[in-house]
């Protein structure tokens, strides 16, 4: 380790025999007036992978979004993993997340993020929701993918071109070298969901979605999609 910098509420936990960072929010989740900043680079031919103690949660917010920035850098030939787990989003629950990779040529990048609407043990229905989310990736400072995500009012997401009822979400995606070839397993592992997951592979990238149910459902694909790529952190098997 080069360097490590913390304050606030986020606090990073590093196990012993693993090249992993697990972030901690001791706060216990985020709200209206919360701005959370995590950066986190592996330098030439590095490894690292970074993930979360625990769910985040998102709690109602009446006062106006959280926000929370996430940077990312992978140097030469290094290998960066950003795995945090799900993201769950309370009634109510508003937030602004922003993600911003730069990526050397030679490096690889894996960058898994989803969400749980709502808390289905609970009985909870989400009836209001704004939830936004920006990626920008650059491959050598070249801009390679750019998408925004808007989860807004709950009864917007009902159809069929859209979440069509499913209650969790998931993006991963691989930026690498060798990107294309992983795209066999990727496809053989996500094969389970049928029709509510899919990976395609361009330019040098692995995009994959994917639907369920719920939270419970999504990481029955997950862990096996991402096992395809990278070593699962131990805290996602807790």
């Amino acid at each position: 380790m080069a360097e490590l910098g913390q304050s606030g509420c986020l606090k990073a936990l590093m196990p012993r025999n693993r090249v992993e960072a697990v972030i901690v929010n001791t706060s216990g989740g985020i709200t209206s007036g919360d701005r959370l900043e995590i950066s986190a680079e592996a330098g030439a031919g590095a490894e690292l992978n970074v993930t979360t103690q625990a769910c985040e949660r998102l709690y109602r917010a009446p006062g106006g979004p959280a926000h929370l920035d996430v940077a990312l850098e992978a140097k030469p030939d290094a290998h960066l993993a950003w795995l945090p787990q799900e993201t769950i989003a309370y009634d109510g629950a508003r937030l602004r997340r922003r993600i911003e990779v730069d990526v050397d040529p030679s490096a690889t990048l894996i960058l898994c993020e989803s969400v749980i609407l709502g808390r289905a043990a609970m009985g909870e229905r989400l009836r209001r929701l704004d939830v936004a989310e920006q990626w920008r990736v650059r491959r050598g400072g070249v801009l390679i993918h750019a998408e925004e995500l808007r989860l807004g009012p709950p009864e917007a997401l009902a159809g069929a071109a859209l979440l069509n009822g499913a209650g969790a979400l998931a993006t991963v995606m691989v930026v690498a070298p060798d990107a294309a070839a992983r795209l066999s397993d990727m496809r053989r592992a996500l094969a389970p969901a049928g029709s509510l997951a899919g990976a395609a592979a361009w330019d040098g990238k692995v995009l994959a979605r994917v639907l369920a149910l719920d939270g419970l459902s999504l990481r029955r694909i997950l862990i096996p999609l991402l096992r395809t790529l990278v070593p699962v952190p131990r805290v996602w098997l807790l």
